[in-house]
């Protein structure tokens, strides 16, 4: 299971933070992958207990929005398998960029993501 959190759209560079949570059985070799046209973050986690639940961070220089992510696995008995996601910042009144200023001058506009599970890297936009 996947829960999105927030994104940092700054013009030095762009960040996003979410949730995964295993809902199933142990998982190992964790690829986290985002990609726009391509690749461009690839992230690793060793291991996921069932029910465990990780915070993940990825700092790119740009992550544009729409992007999607792959997370792939392995379960105990070897098999590899991935689930996908796109990730879009539906901009509006109930979802305004909100500034946040941390110390020595920096400042983040964070947004709310939706983030649908996709088939696979090819569908959605």
């Amino acid at each position: 299971m996947l829960r999105s959190k927030n994104y940092d759209a700054n013009p030095e560079y762009d960040s996003v933070s979410f949730f995964i949570k295993n809902d199933g059985g142990d998982v190992f070799n964790i690829s986290i992958k985002i990609f726009k046209e391509k690749l461009i973050s690839n992230n690793f986690i060793s291991s996921l207990r069932t029910f465990q639940e990780e915070s993940i961070y990825i700092q790119e220089d740009r992550i544009l929005t729409p992007f999607k992510l792959e997370i792939s696995s392995d379960s105990r008995l070897g098999e590899r398998s991935s689930e996908y996601y796109l990730f879009e910042a539906h901009i509006n009144e109930y979802n305004t960029p909100s500034l946040i200023h941390h110390g020595q001058g920096h400042q983040e506009s964070q947004v709310y993501l939706t983030v649908t599970k996709i088939k696979g890297l090819e569908d959605g936009n």
